[in-house]
């Protein structure tokens, strides 16, 4: 956000997000290539399964522990320097992986070794990066609060100029007034709360309405993760082999996969789905065709190949098109300042733990109880996990981050989802409800 920049208004957001987004991509990257990669590893190395398993389950558990860690590094060097740290962690991770050579003894080592310190760069950027660009969008593509940490210091006169240049408004105007009053009632309610409210785990559960909003923050990130998405990411060379292709031909199917949820991600960001129709109808939408995917590749698994291969290119581009997504985007929207790098750290941990637990036992269960009634069971966790979106989730699309939190202040959850819908309708009619006294929210 230095003074150097010839970028105004919403190009200035997109060119701040696009370089944020640069370790999600890394990350991506990195799980879109490793089955591929990693099914010729495994020969060249001559690993066991359990030896596969750990190489590819380490850096998911690495990632957990990094994502914890990431609190801390926002709170000491911001979300500027922890995307740079993550970016150099996968560099040196990539380039440790890099150099293991071929048909030898330590390469195992040296391949776990690598793959640790590209670990750290995915758990330091998946908590960063979404709220980072959550605090730079304006609220009708997403947003509050870019100028939070100037305000911290108590820079108001440049963080109002950042402000009008980020919006693209007068700095005098009433948008950038507006939101700097917005975003001092949310500094002065974090410090208040913050001195009665340390910030210790016991702490985050003494708080219902945060505790709430943990329990849905938390549990969209092990939904996402226990639909299956990184057992195909991971095994989908294993896979398409055991459906029946020859390697050749699941080598270049496992390079579509990752295309093919790429191709619903698109969809999502080039359409502005999930800001038009809102959050909680894509995500619902998604999650119900992804279990019906699930469902169909495991009743055609053992019928027709290209059939059961439809299926899972089905069930990719349904995910990237929402589950995959949507998830990130509610955990960086429904968390109060005070707590939000914490919270955001506990999803983060329980999505790459729950990654970790699905990796490491995905050949062991597929042996025991057979690839159809696995991929049944991760669709029926899917289906029970539409439900509880239905039922819980209250729709924070258009909404400043500042009021979302509102949702989860009413004791009845649905209650509250019903009441925070009316009050979004009420604002598109500008019959906004007022903020409590004191402005906090």
């Amino acid at each position: 956000m230095g003074g150097g920049a010839d970028l105004d208004g919403h190009g200035s957001v997109n060119a701040i997000s696009a370089a944020a987004a640069w370790s999600f991509f890394l990350f991506g990257y990195d799980t879109g290539v490793v089955s591929t990669a990693m099914t010729w590893t495994k020969h060249s190395l001559g690993l066991n399964n359990v030896q596969y398993e750990v190489a590819i389950g380490v850096t998911t558990c690495v990632a957990g522990f990094a994502a914890l860690g990431a609190r801390t590094s926002n709170a000491y060097v911001g979300r500027r320097g922890t995307v740079l740290l993550a970016s150099a962690c996968f560099f040196l991770g990539a380039l440790v992986v890099g150099s293991v050579p071929d048909n030898d003894a330590g390469g195992f080592y040296l391949l776990c070794l690598g793959r640790v310190g590209i670990g750290l760069g995915c758990g330091l950027a998946t908590v960063t990066v979404p709220v980072y660009i959550a605090e730079v969008a304006p609220p009708e593509t997403r947003g509050t609060l870019i100028a939070m940490e100037i305000f911290f210091t108590g820079r108001t006169l440049e963080a109002r100029l950042v402000l009008a240049r980020v919006r693209d408004a007068d700095s005098d105007g009433e948008r950038v007034d507006r939101e700097l009053k917005a975003i001092e009632a949310e500094i002065a309610a974090a410090r208040d709360e913050m001195a009665i409210l340390p910030l210790a785990a016991h702490a985050y559960a003494s708080s219902k309405p945060l505790f709430r909003a943990m329990v849905v923050g938390c549990g969209l990130m092990v939904l996402q993760q226990l639909a299956g998405i990184n057992t195909i990411m991971y095994y989908s060379t294993v896979i398409f082999e055991k459906v029946g292709f020859s390697n050749l031909q699941s080598a270049w199917l496992a390079c579509c996969c990752a295309a093919m949820q790429g191709l619903g991600i698109a969809c999502v960001v080039g359409f502005s789905w999930a800001d038009v129709h809102g959050r909680r109808k894509v995500l619902i939408a998604s999650t119900l065709l992804v279990a019906l995917s699930l469902y169909g590749f495991a009743a055609f698994y053992d019928v027709s190949i290209w059939t059961a291969c439809a299926c899972i290119m089905l069930y990719l581009f349904f995910f990237g098109a929402g589950l995959a997504p949507v998830p990130w985007a509610v955990n960086a929207e429904i968390y109060p300042l005070y707590a939000r790098s914490g919270a955001m750290a506990l999803a983060c941990f329980l999505c790459w733990e729950t990654n970790f637990l699905i990796s490491v036992t995905y050949l062991t269960l597929s042996n025991a109880l057979g690839v159809p009634l696995l991929f049944s069971i991760y669709g029926t966790i899917t289906l029970a996990g539409a439900a509880c979106v239905y039922v819980y989730l209250p729709e924070t699309a258009g909404k400043p981050i500042e009021e979302v939190f509102a949702a989860f202040k009413h004791p009845n959850v649905i209650a509250a989802r019903e009441n925070f819908l009316s009050s979004a309708t009420a604002d598109d009619a500008g019959l906004a409800p007022q903020a409590p006294a004191g402005g906090v929210i």
